[in-house]
């Protein structure tokens, strides 16, 4: 019976593994700063607005996905999705807008729930730096990432890091990848394959009461569902380890 665990091994290692869907999950997210809450000028639901500097004439309006959505694939058979998790709109009461630069920055945290089909719910969480302000005209605001540290002589100057994380819901993992700017959208070619397309997307200053609003820091995740093995895949795994063990060390003695 010594070839019993390396025939359970066998078997473990062609049985296929498994993703969970796309389809069947929705989202919804959580974005905020530890800048000071003011009331105006949000005026949306999801919508906060804080200052920056202590200044209540300058700040910024997060945005939130604060209603469950549905995550779907980004085309036809795509075993990933981008979802909308959010974004800064910086504001100012200033008019003079050309003449105008201004900065400031705080801390972010993002908060990303999943739900399955059934009902389980799952959160990933992210946190870090954000820059936003106006110069020239126009508002900028980004996520600042973490870098990656360069080998020592090497000349290359540091890389930022997209944050990712993971969480379970039921048997299935999901990869979410946090970026900044608007998802792309995707074009299928001649030969049936897809590409990436993006689209030129030069924002305003839109007048919004007594301000100047200018949507300019939208920010993205991709969900990614993981292959992982099923669970009986995993017994029988485990099974076949135990019963070589047992194997050898009966041999041995």
């Amino acid at each position: 019976m010594r070839w019993l665990p390396v025939a359970l091994l066998v078997c473990t290692a062609t049985s296929p593994a498994v993703a969970g869907p796309i389809e069947t999950v929705q989202y919804r997210t959580t974005l905020r700063t530890d800048q000071p809450v003011i009331a105006l000028p949000a005026s949306n639901p999801g919508e906060t607005a804080y200052s920056l500097g202590g200044n209540p004439a300058f700040g910024v309006v997060v945005t939130n996905s604060p209603e469950w959505q549905s995550a779907t694939p980004v085309y036809p058979g795509a075993g990933f999705s981008n979802i909308e998790t959010g974004g800064f709109t910086p504001f100012t009461r200033s008019d003079r807008l050309d003449d105008l630069n201004v900065a400031g920055n705080g801390r972010y945290a993002l908060d990303v729930e999943l739900r399955d089909a059934v009902g389980n719910v799952a959160v990933v969480s992210f946190s870090g730096q954000f820059e936003t302000g106006w110069w020239e005209g126009h508002a900028f605001a980004w996520l600042l990432f973490d870098t990656i540290p360069s080998p020592d002589g090497a000349g290359i100057p540091p890389e930022p890091i997209p944050p990712s994380a993971s969480a379970w819901l039921g048997q299935t993992r999901y990869n979410v990848r946090l970026d900044n700017g608007w998802a792309p959208t995707y074009r299928q070619n001649e030969d049936g394959t897809w590409s990436e397309v993006w689209y030129p997307a030069d924002s305003v200053p839109v007048r919004n009461g007594g301000y100047w609003t200018e949507g300019s820091g939208s920010f993205h995740a991709t969900l990614t569902p993981v292959q992982t093995p099923e669970p009986s895949t995993l017994l029988l795994s485990g099974i076949g380890a135990c019963g070589l063990w047992f194997t050898r060390r009966r041999s041995r003695c």
